[in-house]
């Protein structure tokens, strides 16, 4: 099959239109037309609903209409690594986070490249982990350190774990019962003002799934945060609520004069596992694969784990 087929066919159905789709690629309606239909014909059936209001894709379409973008992906790729070559100039490196790791360890590994002598032009996106992964596969950033799921696997993404974080119950600098002697008990916690950040604990992780942990019913927090991690670190700091936080990266944030104390309650296997994604064509730029390869080594130490085989 000529791949030229699927480039042009994610096109008409990205654009609803084989009129704008010949607009786009820059070639004649019949020259599209024809094409279509002998990747029509490869496939044995049609791959378009035809409509007064366009084109849209049949449901083999759809899966082919993908296999397209990723040919469409690679050729971007690749563009950019000639323009970078004709031009004489770095490549830029794309990066993304989950909002804790942005908020920690990201800023560390910038500044220990940014004092590189020969650095090469980054720039840092914080986004939620479902939104990283489509910025991976749209190809809007080159790697993402994230929370997912164990054992994720998406087409075209390679992904290597880093660390298994325990996620940690704290109590704020005016809250009593971290200073209590013994473990608060459910009165105590049902009693207390909670505020929650559910984008930190994970993709399988919830507040009211922790709340259930410790016997509680579930209740509505007095306060619940987007993807601003210092605003609930500085709630902790300022007054009397609890929160539920990812806790080596949480700690980080934490100085032992803030007053936050750590409740060593029983939250069963309340973990995050924090892996580092990346576009499987990015070993195609041996720079932006080096820069791949010392971020990795960085998060490595950082969240000192033992190196695993690439998957």
């Amino acid at each position: 099959m000529d791949p030229k087929l699927l480039y042009q066919f994610h096109y008409i159905c990205e654009l609803g239109s084989l009129s704008a789709a010949a607009k786009w690629l820059n070639i004649s309606q019949p020259t599209l037309t024809r094409n279509l239909q002998t990747l029509e014909m490869t496939v044995g059936q049609s791959l378009v609903i035809r409509s007064r209001f366009g084109v849209s894709p049949t449901e083999i379409g759809i899966i082919l209409s993908e296999q397209g973008a990723q040919i469409v992906r690679e050729v971007q790729r690749a563009e950019e690594v000639i323009n970078t070559a004709k031009n004489q100039s770095l490549p830029m490196m794309r990066i993304g986070a989950g909002p804790v790791i942005a908020a920690t360890f990201l800023n560390e590994f910038c500044a220990e490249e940014l004092s590189r002598s020969q650095a090469i032009p980054f720039s840092t996106s914080v986004r939620n982990s479902r939104d990283l992964i489509n910025d991976l596969i749209y190809n809007r950033l080159d790697i993402a350190i994230m929370a997912t799921p164990p054992d994720s696997r998406v087409s075209g993404l390679g992904c290597q774990f880093l660390s298994n974080e325990n996620i940690a119950l704290f109590a704020g600098s005016k809250s009593t019962l971290g200073r209590l002697g013994r473990l608060p008990s459910k009165g105590e916690l049902e009693a207390a003002r909670w505020v929650t950040m559910d984008v930190a604990l994970g993709p399988v992780t919830t507040f009211n799934s922790l709340i259930a942990n410790l016997g509680i019913e579930p209740m509505r927090p007095v306060a619940q945060f987007g993807l601003d991690v210092t605003s609930i670190i500085h709630c902790l700091k300022t007054s009397d609520v609890l929160a539920f936080l990812p806790e080596q990266a949480s700690q980080k944030m934490m100085h032992p004069d803030d007053g936050i104390a750590k409740l060593d309650l029983n939250l069963g296997q309340a973990k995050r596992v924090i892996s580092i994604w990346y576009r499987a064509n990015l070993e195609v730029d041996p720079i932006l694969w080096s820069c791949y390869q010392r971020c990795l080594s960085f998060f490595q130490k950082a969240l000192d784990t033992d190196e695993a085989p690439r998957s």
